[in-house]
Parts: structure tokens; sequence; C-alpha cells
């Protein structure tokens, strides 16, 4: 097996135009899903949870209703969102390396981009990297300060906190540690903020600090049987929430309620955070965003967003806890958030089992979709595997195929290959995002994002002009060839765009090669 993966073997040779395209791309994140045409409703009533998820940011209202997304990664991935206290600004964090606040309810309105990599590349490649970026942010209780933890990009679990001003002014450091932590705010008994640390050394305690940096006392207790924890307190002080810390190389812990009468095991999961009155707290619990009373059972949650919502597939032998790294959770009562517009509910859609013989794979397909769906405009795919919806216009789907490193050998059979080949029409093809190496199937392979403009001028009966962007996965084979998943989508096509998102990651999370 080839320990990498040249898009020279997607070249191929069209006919009747120029060879094209090397197919590649990075898997959609999956759509919104939200009704049909959403419904007003009193933001302050229900309130609003953000949450980040393989580099996406959702909102969502804690009765699950309104599920959106408004964030994608294309570039840069997005984790640890913060709504302010007032609900009107969001805070999150860009690739591990800037913090981003912005005005909540037009979120590209940046209000500051803060720069929080600390560029320390080792001069060789077999060397360590000790360089630094940001994996939490929280506001402070009057909402004109930020507080974050940073870590050793590395892994080895060096951490330090910064305190700022909204707009990165005035940085300051106020603690450097050894170990994973996550730094937060906790209010004495005359209300002064202070920032709490716990388990930044060994004595596996809880620190409280005032913003000099000195310490000055305790926070409540914290458990001495495992590190990287977060206590994140209750809104009336009177106890704390502690979870893994972000960042945690072990995420997915028991959640555990803390007060003066002692420990009490609530949940487990990861990413939780109280809610603005203190009556429950969301956190991920390894099939979805969960709400859950701290005084019930373990198990009795009421799931307001599933992995099925997000196109993430279940597995069978228990919670996903490998979708915690990354994942943050903010709760607010009265915050804005962008209305989208006119949204198609996706959750509801069912996928069924889906084999290909000549391909020799096996996976996810929606219940919707067929073989044989309409093909790219901007290209012809000779022997792919073309599945989405019968008679979708603009058309919209994924293109698989196989391809080997000669094209014209004779295992192809013809002058044209019976291999797959892909060829395009006058298309140009910009490079949206660089190539991101994963795993798929047990194998590996290589994603990437690419987008198609015509610049001669393909256009619909209107005159419209027809730019289409896809995505693909290149999957490198035990048999030497190069397995190709490709979805495509009109860039104004809506509901292709999220249709083809949660079946992509439907099916690159379900794939099974058979053959």
């Amino acid at each position: 097996m080839r320990l990498s993966i040249s898009w020279a073997g997607l070249l191929a040779v069209a006919i009747l135009a120029a060879i094209a395209v090397a197919c590649a791309g990075s898997a959609v994140a999956p759509g919104p899903a939200s009704s049909p045409t959403p419904q007003a409703s009193p933001q302050i009533d229900r309130g609003v949870i953000a949450f980040s998820m393989r580099g996406n940011i959702y909102t969502v209202r804690s009765d699950g209703s309104e599920l959106q997304r408004l964030l994608e990664p294309a570039n840069e991935a997005y984790s640890a969102p913060a709504f302010s206290p007032d609900g009107g600004r969001l805070a999150y964090i860009v690739d591990r390396k800037r913090v981003v606040v912005v005005d909540a309810s037009d979120i590209s309105t940046v209000l500051s981009d803060i720069d929080l990599y600390l560029d320390r590349t080792p001069p060789t490649p077999i060397a360590s990297d000790f360089s630094m970026g940001p994996v939490a942010v929280h506001w402070s209780p009057d909402g004109t300060m930020l507080l974050v933890t940073r870590q050793r990009l590395g892994g080895s679990g060096a951490s330090d906190v910064l305190l700022m001003n909204v707009s990165g002014t005035e940085l300051r450091s106020l603690l450097d540690a050894g170990t994973f932590i996550e730094a937060t705010w906790w209010r004495d008994a005359d209300g002064t903020p202070l920032v709490l640390v716990v388990a930044a050394d060994a004595s596996q305690t809880a620190v409280t600090y005032d913003l000099d940096g000195s310490a000055v006392g305790r926070g409540l207790p914290a458990t001495a049987t495992r590190s990287a924890v977060a206590s994140l307190q209750h809104p009336d002080g009177s106890s704390a929430l502690i979870r893994s810390a972000l960042g945690s190389p072990e995420p997915f812990e028991p959640i555990e309620v803390e007060d003066a009468e002692g420990t009490s095991i609530v949940a487990g999961g990861c990413g939780a955070t109280w809610s603005p009155d203190g009556e429950r707290f969301a956190f991920y619990n390894g099939f979805g965003i969960a709400l859950k009373d701290p005084d019930a059972l373990p198990n009795d949650v009421e799931l307001i967003v599933t992995n099925a919502d997000l196109s993430i597939a279940d597995d069978a032998s228990g919670p996903r806890e490998d979708l915690c790294a990354g994942l943050g959770i903010s709760w607010s009562t009265n915050a804005a958030v962008p209305e989208l517009g006119e949204s198609v509910s996706l959750s509801v859609l069912s996928y069924r089992s889906f084999r290909s013989e000549d391909l020799g794979i096996e996976f996810d397909l929606p219940d919707s979709w067929e073989g044989g769906a309409g093909n790219m405009p901007y290209a012809s795919c000779f022997g792919c595997l073309v599945i989405g919806p019968s008679g979708a216009a603009p058309p919209y789907g994924i293109a698989i195929f196989d391809t080997t490193r000669d094209f014209s050998g004779p295992e192809c059979g013809n002058d044209f290959g019976g291999c797959p080949v892909m060829g395009s029409f006058g298309i140009r093809t910009l490079t949206d995002g660089e190539e991101t190496m994963l795993t798929v199937a047990g194998l590996p392979a290589a994603q990437q994002r690419m987008f198609r403009q015509p610049p001669l001028g393909l256009t619909n009966e209107t005159g419209e002009t027809r730019n289409y962007r896809d995505v693909a996965t290149a999957i490198d084979t035990p048999v030497g060839s190069d397995l190709i998943v490709l979805g495509f989508y009109r860039e104004d096509d809506e509901v292709g765009e999220l249709e083809v998102g949660l079946a992509y990651d439907a099916l690159l999370a379900s794939v099974v090669i058979v053959e």
C-alpha cells in the first residue's frame, strides 16, 4: 500500500476537451437542519446553544428547534464558541491560532480578530513542535475581557493562560502550567471576578487567581482522580460543574457536580456547560447534544440534536467519543443569532445500504437517491457510478470511481480506457483549500475542495453563469488504485449543497471495502 497519495492519478484524457481535472476535495460539513419555514419566537423563552463539531459551529434552540450551521470549515476549522454574557457577541477559535469575536446577529461583522499563535517551529523535522495555540475562550462576567487558554500544539500538555480586552489589547499572561488545563471565571462571595484553574500542578486542586495572576485562594475542591479537568461555576455560585478540559487527550469523561456536600457524577460526555438559569446543563453524550437536570439519573437526558441530524453515523459499539475533539458548548438566554432565511429540513433523510460490485464497496445512500443520477454538467465521468436525486435540476450528487496510474495500459481495455476518466469542458478550476490527509475505511486518504468556474460562459437558459463546487476524497486502496468519492453541487443551489453534504459525510463514515 502506498503511504502517500499523488493527485496525478486523477488526470485523464478527455474526449472533446483538454485534460482537466485533478479530482480532489474535502468532505462538505453537514448542513443545517431546520424547519422548512422557521418560526419566529422570543429568544428569551428558550435560549440558544452554540456548539462546535468537526470544525463547524452550529446554533440550536434549547428545545431542539432551528438547528443551523453558522460556520463551516473550508481552509480553516472553528471551535470553542462562547456567547458574551448579554448574548450580543460570539467568540470562537480559528485553527487553534486566532480568537475571533463577531456580532452574534450578523456573523459577517467581525469585531476583533486576535492572533494568539506562538510559532516555535522546530529547526528540523524530527524536533518536537513547541508552538502554542488557543483551545478555550471564556468571557468575563461583565463582557469586557476574554480569558484564553493556550496549549502546546505538539500535545505535551504544556498550557498557559492569557487575559485581554475583547479587542485584543492589554494582553497579559497570567499562568504557565505543565499539564492540560482550562482556565475559567470564578466569582467570590462579594462578586469579585477571579480566574479559576484546576489541576495546574500535581496537587489536582482548584486555585483562584486575581486578574494580576496572583494566587488568592481556592474554588470548590476538585476531584483528585483525573487530570485535565475544567470547573464551571454555577450561575448562583453554589456549585461547580466539572468536566474534561478542552484540549484534553481523553475528553470523554465523567461529568460531575460539586457543592458543599461533596461530589456526584451526573453524566458521561464532554463539552458541558450550565444553562443560564442553572437548572440544567448541556453536553455532548456521544449520541448528540443533550440536556440534563443534574439531579436526574445519569441516563435521563433530553437529546435535542442527534448525530444523525449532523450526518454522523452512530457507532454500534457505543457513544462516539472521537467527536469530542474540538467540541465546545455555550448557552445564552439572550443570544440574537442570525436569521439564515428559509431552509429545507434535511434531518429527516434516511439511509439504506448500497453495494457496488464493480467498485467493490458498500456504503450508506439516502433513500431518496439512486444510481444513474445526472452527471456533472462541467465534466464527463466515463465509467463512474453517479448517485443523486433523479431529475434534480440543476444536477447534484456524488460520483464514485477508481483510477490507476496508467490510463493507457492494457487493463483499460480500449483506446479511451475502460478505466473511469474525467474530462472537463473549458472549465477553470480554483482550489479552495489545501490537501488534507485523513483515514477512510481504515485506509489513508486525501481531501480537497474545488471551485469550477466557466471562463467562456457555460450558462443556463437565462444567461446565468453556472459555477459549481465539488469536494472529493481520494482513498488509497490496497490494490494500487485510488478510489475517488466526489460530491458536486451548483454554487447557488442551497438544497443541493446541503443534501450533498449530508450524503457525502454519511458515505465516508460508512464505506466498507468489500473486495
